[in-house]
């Protein structure tokens, strides 16, 4: 049971936008903890940027217990495209 409900993440989640021809598409990173005892720590990098004329990615970190260290960094910019979204709702977050 705790098992299932706490997410460590520590170090670098990268899933940068690509635009290459005909292929493309926006990075996405999902955290999401269960809605009534779900534990997320985060400290480090959540990546999900453009470098190119693409648009930025999506960040989501979602659950009841959310903490977040002072290091953590969350990019969702573009060098030329749109930039991305970043959502971290923490305390019952979820329903």
């Amino acid at each position: 049971g705790v098992l299932d409900n706490v997410i460590n993440m520590t170090g670098l989640v990268q899933t940068q936008s690509v635009l290459d021809g005909a292929v493309s598409g926006d990075g996405e990173i999902f955290l999401l903890g269960e809605h009534d005892n779900g534990k997320i720590y985060v400290a480090g990098t959540l990546d999900a940027s453009s470098t190119s004329s693409a648009n930025a990615g999506t960040i989501i970190v979602k659950g009841y217990d959310l903490t977040v260290a002072d290091n953590t960094s969350f990019n969702a910019s573009s060098a030329q495209g749109d930039g991305g979204f970043v959502d971290t709702s923490g305390l019952h977050a979820l329903s």
